[in-house]
């Protein structure tokens, strides 16, 4: 289950953002919304929705999480080897030559994961939190 996913220095999202799907305050311990899951001490919620002003991005979240997608998904067939990485950065000032980051935080059998990198070098930031056992 996702718990965030971070993306920065994309399309028109210049500075770090977070999609999170933690809980907020919660004032009915009855609300059945939020999920319980091992491997998260935070209250996750089953959905999320996306909203706000016309071009304010929210594309663009979409966007990155596709890329990531794909990134995990394809990029070691269909990328070239030397090529680097294709990616579209935001396109004023000085992000333009900065690298960008994608990262997800998920739980996956009761263990937690945290993947992603600014570089796109997946297997190199790969890392564990075992803070919870594995689900049986």
């Amino acid at each position: 289950m996702l718990i965030e996913f971070r993306v920065e220095n994309h399309r028109s999202i210049r500075d770090e953002q977070a999609l999170t799907m933690r809980a907020g305050r919660q004032d009915d311990s009855a609300d059945p919304r939020p999920r319980r899951i091992q491997g998260s001490s935070d209250p996750l919620l089953p959905a999320v929705a996306l909203y706000g002003a016309n071009a304010s991005g929210k594309s663009n979240v979409l966007s990155a999480l596709g890329l990531m997608r794909n990134a995990v998904l394809q990029s070691h067939r269909a990328w070239p080897p030397d090529g680097g990485v294709p990616r579209d950065p935001f396109a004023w000032g000085e992000k333009v030559a900065q690298p960008s980051l994608f990262e997800v935080s998920l739980v996956v059998s009761g263990i937690r994961y945290q993947y992603g990198s600014p570089s796109f070098a997946w297997v190199r930031s790969f890392s564990t939190h075992f803070d919870a056992e594995p689900s049986s």
